[in-house]
């Protein structure tokens, strides 16, 4: 069995072989203490400079990573801040990890909708419109072939009241802007 010990000035190693006489002979190495750290000093040096340079690049590596994340997800929150603004032509590029592509994918959709949403609500305000001025329009002919007196007076202060009312009622619907909900 091999084995080290210490002898004055260095150590030895005694290592045992077999010869192809059969006999077994000793081989001995001495090694000087000054040899011993020959060589330490630059090797330490060596592996500290490798050390910090696989930090260097580990952290390069997770920089452009986290930035490859980071600026996809940033673009949608600016997105859907502008679309809450009422910015309807807010919309965000399909870029990044699969699943920030599938949020703006997503979030492109639902600002799609929002927007034909708005525009049937406006058309429907115009329809209405034209619906309830068109029965007002014989109201108030009709209040005012009523004759004199205070019953066809009540009749056209009350067609006049209902046709303010609707009016507020249509201009509001018209100039109806989205609600933000905290």
């Amino acid at each position: 069995r091999a084995s080290t010990s210490e002898v004055p000035g260095g150590s030895t190693l005694l290592q045992p072989v077999a010869l192809s006489s059969g006999e077994i002979a000793v081989v001995e190495v001495y090694v000087p203490d000054a040899e011993v750290t020959n060589g330490l000093t630059t090797a330490y040096a060596v592996l500290a400079g490798v050390g910090v340079a696989l930090i260097v690049g580990s952290v390069a590596v997770a920089d452009r990573l986290g930035v490859r994340m980071v600026r996809p997800a940033q673009r949608l929150v600016e997105g859907a801040h502008e679309l809450g603004e009422g910015k309807l032509g807010a919309r965000v590029p399909e870029e990044g990890p699969n699943e920030l592509r599938l949020a703006a994918v997503a979030f492109n959709s639902m600002a799609d909708q929002v927007v034909q949403l708005l525009a049937n609500e406006r058309e429907l305000a115009a329809d209405l419109s034209h619906r309830l001025r068109t029965p007002l329009t014989v109201l108030r002919l009709n209040a005012a072939s009523l004759g004199d007196g205070p019953a066809a007076e009540q009749t056209r202060a009350a067609v006049a009241q209902l046709e303010r009312e609707v009016d507020t009622i249509i201009r509001t619907a018209r100039d109806a802007k989205p609600q933000t909900v905290a």
